[in-house]
Parts: C-alpha cells; sequence; structure tokens
C-alpha cells in the first residue's frame, strides 16, 4: 500500500483533494491530511510517506521549507507542489532539489491533479523495482564472486585437476598475488565436522591475529579440512620468525577451540613455497593429519618442513605422483567430452601407468567417468559397477571411453552441421541488409566472431565474408533475368549501398557489368 500526505492551510481544499483522490485511487492508496507544514512535519517524522502534495505558501513552515527539511533528512519521499501563478519563481528553485517530483498550477484542477498523483506513483513503483533489480544484482554479483574465487583458490590448491588459465574465475580478485612465493597452513578438525559458528569465529581469530603481518585466503578442502594461503606483507620483517609466529598463533586458537569441545590439528610449511608447487604440498599435509588421525594424536601442531623433514620429502613424492594422475584424469575427462578417442586411451595409459605408485587412481578415473556420463545425461553403462578392480580392467575401461567419445564425436558434427546450416539460413533472409557480417551473425547464433569464421572455414572451406559476396551475387543475377527491375534497386535488394560499388563488385565477380549480364553478353 502506498502512503500519501495532503498539507495545505486551506482545510477545505485539502478536503476536497483528499476526497477526490481516495475515489479515484481506491483502497490501494492510504491518505494522511494535515492542515499546517509543522503537523505534516510530525507525520512526516513518525510515518512512511511515499508522496507529499503541499502548498507553497503556509504560515508556520512552509511547502518549501518542506522540501529542504526532506532533503536533508534524506526521506525517501517524493514531493509535488500545488502553487499559484505568483509563486512560479520560487517553484524553480524547488525542483533543483533531488525529492521534488514537480509541481502544478492550483488553476490546472482536480483532474490534473489525479493524473500527475498517478504519474508520480507509477515512477515511485518503477523506481522501488529498478532498486530491488540493482540490490538483487548486486548480491547475485557477490555470491558469482565468492564462488569464482573460491573456484579459482580450488585449482590453486589442487582440488580440481588442473587450473586454466583462460577461464574466468582465473581473473577473480585475490587477496594474495599468486605469483610471489607463499606459505601453506592446513588445518583438520578431529571432534567433528567444522560448523557454521567455528568457521565463523575460527576466520575471525585469523584474520584479527595474522592479519598484521599477512595477506591471507581461506579456502575448505573438505568437511573437516581448511587452507590458508598467506603471503608476508610488504611492511613486515617477520625474517626468521615465521615459524614461531605461526605456531604461537595457532596454539593460542587450538586452546581456545579447544575449550569450546572442538579439537583441531595443524600442519603447516613455513619455507616460501610457489604456487606451481601448491596441489603436492596440499596433498602431502592432509596426509600428515591422516595420519594423526590414525595414530589418535589430535591437538597437534606441526612444521612439517622442520618437524619432520624427513616425512616430508617421501609425502612430497608420493603427492606428486597423485598430482600427476590428477592431471591425466583431467585430460582422460576431456577427451571424453571432446569425442577424442585417440587422447582418451593416451590419458588412461598414463593414468594406467602410475596405478602402482597410487593404487588411487584408477577408481578417480573411474569415479570421473560415471559422473562424465551424468553430466552429459547419457544413459548409465551395464558395464561399469562390474569394474571392481579397474586396472586390471585396462580393456575394457578403454572400450567404454572409445565408445562415449565416439557418441561424442558424433554429436558434435551433427552440432556443427546445424551451425553451419544456421549460417546460411541467416544470411539468405538478410541479405539485403547492408549490416550482413561475420559479427551480425555471431550475435544470432550466439558464437564468438572470430570461432565462427574459423569453424566455419574449417568447415566449408571458404570464409564466412566469401559465402555473403557470392549469395549476394547470385541473387543479383536472379533479380536481374527481371527486365522490369532497375539495376539499382537490384543493388539495394542484395545489400549494396552503393550502385556503382555493386557494378564494380559484380564485374569482378562475373567478369562483366549487371547491365551486360541482363542482355546476354
Amino acid at each position: 500500500m502506498r502512503h500519501l500526505l495532503i498539507v495545505d492551510d486551506e482545510p477545505n481544499l485539502v478536503d476536497g483533494l483528499c476526497l477526490a483522490l481516495a475515489d479515484s485511487l481506491g483502497d490501494d492508496v492510504h491518505i494522511s491530511k494535515a492542515y499546517s507544514g509543522a503537523e505534516a512535519l510530525d507525520i512526516l517524522s513518525a510515518n512512511p510517506i511515499d508522496l507529499l502534495i503541499t502548498d507553497v505558501r503556509m504560515p508556520d513552515i512552509s511547502g518549501l521549507d518542506l522540501l529542504q527539511i526532506i532533503h536533508e533528512r534524506r526521506m525517501a519521499c517524493r514531493v509535488l507542489v500545488i502553487t499559484g501563478h505568483d509563486e512560479f519563481n520560487a517553484i524553480h528553485g524547488a525542483v533543483k532539489l533531488p525529492p521534488t517530483a514537480g509541481f502544478l498550477l492550483k488553476t490546472e484542477g482536480d483532474e490534473e491533479i489525479i493524473k500527475v498523483v498517478k504519474s508520480s506513483l507509477t515512477g515511485i513503483e518503477e523506481a522501488e523495482k529498478n532498486q530491488r533489480s540493482l540490490a538483487l544484482a548486486e548480491r547475485q554479483g557477490h555470491a558469482l564472486d565468492t564462488l569464482l574465487r573460491e573456484r579459482r583458490l580450488w585449482h590453486l590448491l589442487g582440488m580440481l585437476p588442473y587450473y586454466d588459465k583462460s577461464a574466468v574465475f582465473s581473473e577473480s580478485v585475490l587477496a594474495i598475488d599468486v605469483d610471489k612465493p607463499l606459505l601453506l597452513v592446513v588445518v583438520r578438525c578431529f571432534s567433528t565436522y567444522f560448523d557454521e559458528d567455528n568457521i565463523l569465529w575460527l576466520e575471525q581469530q585469523v584474520n584479527q591475529l595474522l592479519s598484521t603481518h599477512f595477506s591471507m585466503e581461506m579456502s575448505f578442502l573438505g568437511p573437516a579440512d581448511m587452507a590458508w594461503l598467506l603471503q608476508e606483507c610488504k611492511d613486515t620483517a617477520l625474517n626468521g620468525t615465521i615459524a614461531r609466529v605461526l605456531r604461537s598463533v595457532w596454539l593460542e586458537i587450538q586452546s581456545r577451540l579447544a575449550n569450546n569441545g572442538t579439537d583441531i590439528s595443524v600442519a603447516f610449511i613455513s619455507r616460501q613455497i610457489q604456487t606451481q608447487d601448491l596441489p603436492g604440498y596440499v596433498h602431502a599435509l592432509r596426509n600428515v593429519l591422516q595420519n594423526l588421525w590414525v595414530e589418535s594424536k589430535p591437538l597437534q601442531i606441526i612444521d612439517v618442513s622442520t618437524d619432520e623433514p624427513g616425512l616430508l620429502a617421501g609425502l612430497l613424492q608420493t603427492a606428486d605422483i597423485y598430482v600427476s594422475g590428477n592431471t591425466h584424469i583431467h585430460s582422460a575427462k576431456n577427451a571424453l567430452l571432446q569425442g577424442d578417442a585417440a587422447e582418451w586411451e593416451a590419458a588412461l595409459f598414463s593414468a594406467s601407468r602410475l596405478n602402482n605408485s597410487d593404487p588411487s587412481v584408477m577408481p578417480r578415473l573411474l569415479s570421473m567417468l560415471v559422473a562424465t556420463l551424468n553430466a552429459l545425461g547419457l544413459p548409465p553403462i551395464e558395464d561399469i559397477p562390474k569394474l571392481l578392480s579397474p586396472a586390471q580392467d585396462y580393456a575394457k575401461l578403454r572400450s567404454i571411453g572409445a565408445d562415449i567419445c565416439h557418441q561424442r564425436s558424433q554429436a558434435s558434427k551433427q552440432a556443427i552441421v546445424g551451425v553451419i546450416d544456421r549460417i546460411h539460413e541467416i544470411i539468405k533472409k538478410n541479405l539485403g541488409k547492408h549490416s550482413l557480417s561475420v559479427a551480425s551473425i555471431a550475435i544470432q547464433t550466439h558464437y564468438n566472431p572470430s570461432y565462427l569464421s574459423r569453424l566455419y572455414k574449417q568447415q566449408t572451406g571458404v570464409n564466412i565474408t566469401e559465402t555473403i559476396n557470392d549469395m549476394r551475387i547470385s541473387r543479383a543475377c536472379s533479380l536481374l533475368k527481371d527486365q522490369d527491375l532497375k539495376i539499382n534497386n537490384i543493388s539495394q535488394k542484395v545489400g549494396f549501398s552503393s550502385p556503382s560499388y555493386f557494378t564494380f563488385f559484380f564485374r569482378k565477380k562475373m567478369g562483366m557489368t549487371p547491365k551486360e549480364y541482363r542482355n546476354g553478353k
């Protein structure tokens, strides 16, 4: 419901206008009345008013005073000023103020006032709708930014198979510089999974205790694991005290959480590491924490680079194999998506060779295969559940992947044929438009212009522009058979803005002018 306020020091005018507006606007609008500026100000201060209808001259607080107060207090209220001819110059000062919706002369009558009030209410609705849309877009943009940033961190940490620098999330802004060395901290909750309250508290504590010395990003590695990437601030000089600072901070956090019944262990690397090495180190530190859980040793804080240097070397070697397996699995997935049987077989062979060093690689590949089938909407394959030992069923896996690649390849070819047909359809329908171009076709087909050009050239052997010109000349030849059509009109019908250029281009393609072609020379 909308709220209007009518104010004038002439009660008869207020009451009459109130009745007229109530009759016209119905029950969707609540109308309040005031017979002085001071009374109106009290109502404005106590109630949300959408539209104020005010006279200019009133004995205590004038309409212009109300305008100024609304402006200064930033009230979300539009204003419609009703005035006489002699007050016109004063109104010009009023309409410069943002809350002013407009003004009317008293002589214009109730009908015109009702019309302007309805227009103002419509404007309020549209403004609020736009504000809601902007607020929604802002929330969605923030959520998308958070998602893209988290996805970028997952790639950096090796939680997704590889990091594609051309992907859209690669441009997400992080608080750290990924081109410079980093410190890595991995935290595992042993007593339970991290709940929302613990996560929020933990983030606040880490920021409070470490933000003076480090820029940082946090990411989840799973329901019980979190990782922090730390980068020393330019204006700090911790030198050789990094390990001591990290250990003391995490001891404090660990102690506070333990008092609340939450046990965590922390593994970190106190030496700087490069971004490309993060996946291996993440895998290594998670293994360290897993070993603590197996050995029932929670509440540990381990600087793996100094406390367990021998263990770290072995874990990193294992981690390198794990990351390598992820790379082959990603290549296998790309091969399935692109329908490339040769690439699938190569990736499968590379992954199988790692099986002795990392027995998890083939089961992970099998999981990827099932997930990819689901993502593509392909029917399940009966033999997949039977592959209890994927490493021993290499031939079957190769055959299943090859079948999927064949289906994808055929579907891709059909899709490409559809795109080529669509391009030809667009050209035929728009031959008479001067604006017909690769760019305009790309907009209608929802492809990047450069990609569309390459695709078309690969499939047809000619450029899109050549096809446009050929079709134009072919259409022109057909139209020239009609003796009643003037050559100038024909040039327009086939998309040439200049008859002289049409003649020049026609001669270049056909070896004769349009007139000579018509005359059969």
